[in-house]
């Protein structure tokens, strides 16, 4: 008698799975997310982008982002337009019909794919999204990860270990970390095997990455870093972020504020871990790198940087000072 009135308030409520196919085959595919239709809503979930970072280095933040935004858009939108193999017209479909459903899983976006729509019985659409979520992404990637090691493969990985390196010593201004993670990547074996993401163009002070600013702030967002605003003591060490001066000489400046960035103890873990995949000579060369450059005034980078790299300075506002 207490099973009848329990089925009554059941509804029938459609899913589907997202999974992730990494770009290296080094890792295997794994389920980042779940889409749930019921009671005339959609409902999703899907690895944060601090999840994705902790749970699945190799899973860019951005494919996590991009994923996110379109599925609020859709949500927003109410339906989207389909189109038709055959006619090439389109058809407007409503989020929460299972055409929807099918559509998606007949597409690829963005490295992710999606599984064919299961439909079960649920009293609450909410709750099975959790539990979905819950059962089929976060347990199955932390069985994953209790056998699989973590692998530094992005440079965003050797930010996160050049910020390590030398005991976790801090860097200084934004110009000395752009700098030092453009020599990370164009001078150390290291870098130049990571996967790019960030692209450098010439800037007011040689090369500067936009992108690298980003992650910064996604870094930090996330926990992993720790950006202290502190009174400027060189002059340039925030070039980068500040808007040039007219002089073209190094020299004082009015009283500024400069950033300096540390890991945080979330960083340094991860940052530890990273680590055991590099050999010796690779962690080594990360070490050298920040200790010839991080304990000096960002003069010396600079310097170091317009001779090595003049096709960078090309957009520079201190040509002078390099030759």
């Amino acid at each position: 008698m207490l099973e009848g009135p329990k089925q009554a308030e059941q509804t029938r409520v459609r899913y589907v799975l997202a999974e992730y196919h990494p770009e290296t085959q080094a890792h295997r595919s794994l389920v980042i997310g779940v889409l749930v239709q019921g009671n005339g809503q959609l409902l999703f979930r899907f690895l944060s982008p601090n999840e994705a970072g902790n749970l699945v280095p190799q899973l860019s933040r951005d494919v996590v982002f991009s994923i996110e935004r379109t599925f609020n858009n859709d949500r927003e939108e109410g339906t989207i337009l389909i189109p038709d193999r055959e006619t090439g017209s389109r058809t407007a479909v409503a989020v929460t019909s299972n055409e929807y459903l099918e559509y998606l899983h007949s597409t690829f976006l963005n490295t992710v794919t999606f599984s064919e729509p299961r439909e079960i019985l649920a009293r609450d659409p909410r709750s099975l999204r959790d539990s979905i979520f819950r059962s089929q992404v976060l347990e199955p990637i932390e069985r994953h990860l209790e056998t699989e090691p973590l692998v530094a493969e992005s440079l965003t990985d050797g930010l996160i270990l050049l910020l390590h390196a030398r005991n976790d010593e801090p860097v200084e201004g934004s110009l000395k970390l752009q700098k030092l993670t453009f020599l990370l990547k164009e001078e150390t074996k290291l870098g130049r095997r990571l996967k790019d993401e960030f692209q450098y163009v010439p800037h007011n002070f040689g090369p500067y990455s936009s992108d690298l600013d980003s992650m910064l702030q996604v870094l930090q967002d996330e926990g992993l870093i720790w950006i202290e605003v502190k009174p400027l003591t060189d002059p340039h060490a925030e070039s980068d972020r500040q808007q040039v001066r007219k002089s073209e000489q190094l020299g004082p400046t009015e009283k500024k504020n400069m950033r300096v960035y540390k890991l945080t103890e979330e960083g340094q873990k991860l940052a530890e871990a990273l680590a055991k995949s590099l050999s010796p000579n690779e962690i080594q060369e990360v070490s050298g790198l920040k200790g010839k450059f991080n304990p000096h005034r960002a003069e010396q980078i600079i310097d170091y940087v317009y001779k090595r790299y003049e096709k960078m300075t090309t957009k520079s506002k201190l040509r002078k000072y390099s030759h």
